[in-house]
């Protein structure tokens, strides 16, 4: 018997209120996974201690900008989103430190969120929701998210940013690219090279690139606009974007320590496993993806080669990872998808003899 009109609009709502209470389970299971995985930080050790740039992060928490380096004060989002958490926390939490605590959960939410785009970029592009999932799990599962985004730094919002981006581009949405660029110049400022040099490979390959290359213009020039903001701000005076970059110059030794981004072991920590493997089903993504996070790992490289000594070079990892981490999973999830074992055409209800 055919269903009349009122029946479908009900049916639909049904579902509609299905896929909102998934998608929210989703995003619950993500941060909860994220919480378990930068526990360490509560209890083990004192971030402060064992990762010196979350000092300065931790100081913002607690005393605002100007208790951090004059490099780390434009970074404001990740410990203003961690302030009411750290609020909550004193007196509640026992022996957990408030502070680490407020920042543990800032950085779960953003990781978390992270994931959460991450399968919908996925699904979008495989349209299997297996393999959007599997992309998730591994990006999660990587050194990078446990032993260097949850432990008190900010990479985890230049990472929600840059893969907010790609949500973006992906579905041709380039005027809200802007306010992507303010959140995340807020979140950390090489997030504004690394944005204009993705959005701009990508307009590059969009059959309107006049458009594209507009917005991606607008986008850089908001990220500007923010970071010589938040600096003055906490400066007391202007600052401008190239003054704080040539202060930034500390290498001279600028080949070696680009030779050195990509040889020393946090680097091989972190892509040791998904470098390869994300190669394998590399062109199964959109190219201007591809594209994109290749020129803006180049970029990643040559500012860290800037401002880094070859004994300082491992910090490149978290911004590389920032970049090709999301894109690379997937990859490696399409990957490990495509070497199912199959018997008569079904997966096996026991595992294979080796």
């Amino acid at each position: 018997m055919a269903l009349d009109a009122e029946q479908l609009q009900s049916a639909g709502g049904r579902a509609a209120v299905k896929s909102t209470l998934h998608r929210a389970v989703l995003a619950c299971i993500f941060f909860l996974v994220c919480l378990s995985l930068g526990y360490p930080t509560l209890n083990r050790y004192d971030i402060r201690i064992a990762v010196p740039d979350s000092a300065d992060y931790a100081a913002m928490v607690n005393s605002g900008p100007q208790a951090a380096r004059p490099t780390y004060r434009a970074r404001v989002l990740v410990p203003y989103l961690a302030r009411p958490f750290a609020w909550l926390a004193r007196g509640r939490v026992g022996s957990w430190d408030p502070t680490s605590f407020g920042l543990l959960v800032a950085n779960s939410l953003l990781t978390a969120g992270a994931a959460y785009l991450l399968v919908a970029i996925a699904f979008i592009v495989t349209d299997s929701f297996p393999t959007a999932v599997l992309a998730a799990l591994l990006y999660l599962l990587n050194f990078a998210v446990s032993n260097l985004m949850l432990t008190g730094m900010v990479d985890s919002g230049e990472a929600f940013f840059l893969l907010a981006s790609t949500a973006l581009l992906i579905q041709d949405r380039w005027r809200f690219l802007p306010l992507v660029a303010v959140l995340g110049a807020a979140s950390k400022e090489t997030f504004v090279p690394f944005l204009g040099t993705f959005a701009g490979m990508w307009a590059l390959a969009e059959p309107r690139r006049r458009r594209a290359l507009m917005w991606t213009a607008v986008s850089v020039a908001a990220g500007l606009a923010t970071v010589t903001a938040l600096l003055s701000v906490s400066a007391g005076q202007v600052v401008r974007p190239w003054q704080f970059a040539a202060g930034l110059n500390s290498s001279h030794r600028h080949l070696q320590s680009a030779i050195a981004c990509v040889t020393n072991r946090t680097f091989w920590y972190v892509f040791i496993w998904l470098l390869p493997l994300g190669l394998v089903k590399i062109r199964s993504l959109p190219r201007p993806w591809v594209l994109g996070c290749a020129a803006a790992a180049v970029v990643a490289i040559a500012l860290s080669a800037y401002h880094n000594q070859p004994e300082d070079a491992a910090a490149a990892a978290r911004a590389l990872f920032n970049i090709a981490g999301p894109m690379l999973s997937l990859s490696a999830a399409l990957a490990l998808r495509s070497l199912e074992w199959r018997k008569s055409g079904e997966v096996p209800d026991r595992f294979p003899e080796i």
